[in-house]
């Protein structure tokens, strides 16, 4: 009986490496996050905090009234993309001294080509779930 135990463990082994158990092929996704201002230009500069490529969140500020950035994300890496906008009263440039609750960030995000999620407010945030069937909106 101890003689049939190892072959039947290699061919076991066999068959689990070559039928693929390790989960579902990735799925790449081409996403992009735009932020922009609506109504009065009261802010100089927008703040974004986004997921990149690698699933980590980062920031960044542009001192202009939109921003754009694209990336390539893969699934199952990376399985929320999420976009969080904000913007800064700049008291150093004349003629932005308005009220600043006449200004709102448009927050997006665009999977391959398509808008799945918009909010717009003070600080809108943006969350779309990958799966390998397909992105879905949600809050993440």
């Amino acid at each position: 009986m101890r003689c049939l135990a190892f072959p039947a463990a290699v061919v076991t082994a066999f068959v689990l490496a070559v039928s693929g158990c390790g989960g579902p092929d990735p799925v790449s996704y081409q996403v992009r996050y735009d932020l922009n201002m609506v109504g009065d230009r009261a802010f100089a500069d927008i703040s974004a905090y986004y997921t990149q490529d690698t699933g980590f969140e980062t920031g960044v500020t542009e001192f202009a009234a939109s921003w754009t950035h694209e990336v390539t994300v893969r699934h199952p890496d990376v399985e929320w993309v999420r976009l969080i906008g904000s913007f800064r009263f700049d008291t150093d440039v004349p003629g932005t001294h308005t009220n600043p609750l006449l200004s709102k960030i448009r927050c997006q995000i665009h999977i391959d080509g398509k808008l799945l999620v918009e909010r717009t407010g003070q600080n809108p945030s943006c969350a779309v779930r990958l799966t390998e069937t397909g992105p879905t909106p949600g809050v993440g």
